[in-house]
């Protein structure tokens, strides 16, 4: 289930903000702006420590110390909203959400502070805290669900790992909804900045581009906004919705051939290699698909990311690609398409209209067969 891969909670939420290393800043307590008080139990007299996370780094900014009871209280200067994190060893800690002005109780048990801390004070870390519940229960439930597949594939068990896969998507379709759902309850939140993250950029665009507008409100000044607003302006480029950047490389004549020469046509642009066996397997569906819906106005434009000439024609004639519109510069992954079109691997297609606007992408075999019936009948 590819969408579980991208759940990382806990300490690497906000992995995007944060990189590993250590400084220490010291703050004066009469510019303290947070309260910050709560009980460890089975910690002792020992040290706590605050952090920030900043968007290149994790500073110690404050500490206190916890009497026998493991009770502590201490004011701390917080510079702006953000991500934070309560330490008390290397590998036990947690983050949370503060703003200047909050008040903060924290009530844990030492021994496992992650799964036991409860955060009064902040609506923020609350919904964060939430939001790790979730992810923790799905990880676990994929676990077990990926062990199931192994073990039912090892016994060649096919009704159970059939069954196995669609608990999966199930799962996948639970953790979609939840997160969609929480960000929708808030898109302006900081939460819902760490929630986004653990979404497909490339298929959930439409919820970056919430968040960042939601943060343009909020924390319009904020690191955390100016970063998400960069990576979704480079997203936008290649959105639905987005007119597909132009492409002019030469054909196989060695003449020059561009993308908007189709204008008028709903053009596949299709992303291979010879070298490249899914591609090559995927060839014959869209021969299927070209010889099925050239006559209504559907055109493939294929792109080749080889780097022999001769490679190239020989596939082009072996798989019986008849369509005209041939283009490489032979440039393999150094290709000036490849970064145009955020390429990491292929084959890849995007799917454009007749007025050369995105309208699919990484279509093939029955969806693209579906989405073209679609768009013609």
């Amino acid at each position: 289930m590819k969408k579980i891969n991208y759940l990382l909670f806990s300490t690497v939420l906000i992995v995007s903000y944060v990189s590993c290393g250590n400084r220490q800043a010291e703050v004066e307590k009469k510019d303290a702006n947070v309260f910050v008080s709560g009980t460890l139990s089975n910690y002792g007299s020992q040290k706590v420590f605050f952090e920030e996370l900043t968007p290149t780094s994790v500073v110690v900014f404050d500490s206190a110390k916890t009497d026998e009871k493991g009770d502590f209280s201490t004011r701390v200067k917080v510079p702006s909203t953000g991500f934070y994190r309560f330490r008390i060893s290397s590998n036990k800690f947690f983050n949370f959400i503060v703003s200047p002005g909050d008040s903060l109780s924290i009530i844990a048990d030492a021994s496992f502070l992650e799964n036991s801390y409860k955060i009064e004070g902040s609506g923020e870390s609350m919904r964060l805290k939430d939001l790790n519940v979730f992810f923790q229960k799905i990880y676990k439930s994929n676990d077990s669900l990926n062990a199931s597949l192994q073990k039912h594939q090892q016994s060649n068990d096919v009704n159970n790992y059939m069954n196995a896969v669609k608990f999966q998507q199930e799962l996948s379709g639970q953790f979609h909804f939840f997160v969609k759902n929480f960000i929708d309850q808030k898109p302006g939140s900081l939460a819902s900045l760490a929630a986004v993250q653990n979404l497909d950029a490339e298929e959930n665009f439409e919820y970056y581009s919430k968040v960042a507008e939601g943060l343009k409100t909020s924390l319009p000044n904020s690191g955390y906004y100016k970063d998400l607003k960069a990576k979704v302006d480079d997203l936008r480029k290649l959105a639905i919705g987005s007119e597909a950047p132009e492409i002019i490389l030469n054909n196989p004549e060695d003449k020059k051939i561009s993308l908007s020469s189709l204008r008028g046509k709903v053009v596949l642009v299709d992303f291979w290699a010879s070298w490249c066996r899914p591609c090559r397997a995927e060839n014959p569906n869209v021969v299927k698909m070209y010889n099925k819906f050239h006559a209504k106005g559907f055109e493939v434009f294929s792109v080749s990311l080889d780097k022999s000439k001769p490679s190239w024609i020989n596939a082009i004639n072996q798989d019986g690609l008849i369509w005209k519109s041939h283009a490489s510069d032979l440039g393999y992954w150094n290709s000036a398409v490849v970064p145009m079109y955020n390429i990491k691997g292929i084959p890849l297609t995007f799917l454009i209209d007749k007025e050369g606007k995105i309208i699919g992408k990484n279509l093939r075999g029955e969806q693209l067969e579906q989405k073209l019936e679609e768009i013609f009948k």
